[in-house]
């Protein structure tokens, strides 16, 4: 998984640039080592809690721009690439477990209303 990688050299250069074992980063970062163990792999990717903690500690580190991004649809986190994460999410979630379609249905409705049907058909998409 391209993904996945992609975690791994973010945080091998966090590590790095903070002088910090595996260990010591899975503790700041709030993540068990296994979890660190398994991205390094390319078994697990990380969550959406666990890349915006990732996100916030790039930028302590002068990694990560702290600038924000311009406004749009997502004004309170000023971050696209978030947006986009989640999005990515959900169409995750909505292919494994067909039992959550309807609960993320309603969710894109609500949070997108002017824009659900478009949405929800692109989540239909594989």
């Amino acid at each position: 998984m391209q993904e996945v990688n992609e975690y791994y050299v973010r945080l091998q250069r966090l590590r790095e640039t903070r002088g910090m074992t595996w260990q010591e980063l899975a503790k700041e970062l709030g993540l068990s080592y296994q979890t660190i163990y398994y991205v390094k792999k390319g078994e697990r990717s990380l969550g959406i809690k666990s890349r915006r903690r990732l996100r916030e500690e790039e930028a302590q580190a002068g990694l990560r721009s702290t600038e924000p991004v311009a406004k749009g649809l997502y004004a309170d986190d000023r971050d696209r690439e978030f947006a986009h994460e989640l999005i990515q999410e959900l169409k995750r979630r909505w292919h494994r477990r067909p039992a959550n379609q309807d609960e993320i249905a309603v969710a894109v409705r609500v949070l997108f209303p002017a824009r659900s049907k478009e949405i929800i058909n692109w989540l239909k998409k594989k």
